[in-house]
């Protein structure tokens, strides 16, 4: 049986059954087509996942530290400029612009006002299925586990600590975060600290300043390196640093054990999303 190709070179018009067509005549050309059917994996809507990078984690937790305790969540929250938050997470605005695009097309963020210009601007709208999102796309950091002499936590916290880290080099995180935030667990006997990842591979003169040394297991204190824009999230609570609450959420939500317990609660206490 002659294809569609060969009878067309030899000047032959054709039909099917399937409502395709050519015909051709003297100045006439007449070519009619069936449309043919997205596959299922390109359908209309359907887009692919969402690709998370260092970037995309970084601008996501930005976002969603900007979510104020008592937001109402009946209307968009306006986003500082794409300039703006390029500053604060250390990427590219080009970067974070094709984040932000991504995360619109998955309906967390929208734009107003026209496309660009003067009253332009981008708002997040579903701050509660972002941070689902990016919650369960965490990379394990770069840990140092630590054991010691340590006597009473907020002791070991306020007078140790704080006399060895610089202010603005550490935070209170995970479960020690969570004490703070949003008590649940009854026994937590690991210190969680976050620090720079300059911090990190200085360790060693840390440790030896807070009277402890560095273990493979059996550890009191855990260290772990942070991004900057988790160091630069954390806040005060008690006048001792703790992360961020969506950060401290995350990290509770990747905790083996009663991790996800302790994040339930301080989701329901601590956020509005």
């Amino acid at each position: 049986m002659a294809t569609a190709q060969e009878l067309e070179s030899a000047g032959w018009s054709w039909a099917t059954m399937d409502d395709e067509a050519h015909i051709t005549g003297p100045g006439l050309v007449l070519r009619s087509l069936r449309a043919r059917r997205p596959d299922d994996s390109q359908s209309a809507g359907a887009l692919a996942p969402m690709t998370w990078t260092n970037a995309s984690r970084d601008i996501a937790e930005r976002l969603l530290t900007y979510v104020p305790h008592d937001w109402p969540g009946d209307r968009p929250l306006p986003l500082p400029s794409t300039a703006t938050i390029a500053g604060e997470t250390g990427h590219s605005q080009s970067r974070v612009a094709t984040v932000i695009r991504g995360m619109a097309e998955r309906g967390w963020l929208r734009k107003e006002g026209g496309q660009r210009g003067v009253g332009s601007r981008w708002t997040l709208v579903d701050p509660t299925a972002l941070l689902d999102e990016w919650a369960q796309r965490q990379q394990p950091p770069r840990e140092v586990l630590a054991h010691g002499l340590i006597g009473d936590v907020d002791e070991f916290v306020a007078k140790r600590l704080r006399a060895t880290l610089p202010a603005g080099e550490w935070a209170l995180a995970g479960t020690s975060a969570a004490e703070r935030l949003a008590p649940v667990l009854t026994a937590n006997p690991v210190l969680e600290v976050v620090v720079p990842a300059q911090g990190i591979a200085g360790i060693d003169s840390t440790l030896s300043k807070l009277g402890l040394r560095q273990v493979e297991r059996g550890h009191r204190v855990r260290f772990a390196a942070a991004t900057p824009v988790t160091m630069a999230t954390a806040q005060l609570v008690a006048d001792v640093p703790v992360t961020s609450t969506v950060r401290t959420y995350a990290d509770l939500v990747n905790r083996p054990g009663r991790g996800a317990e302790a994040a339930a609660e301080l989701r329901r206490a601590r956020l509005a999303f």
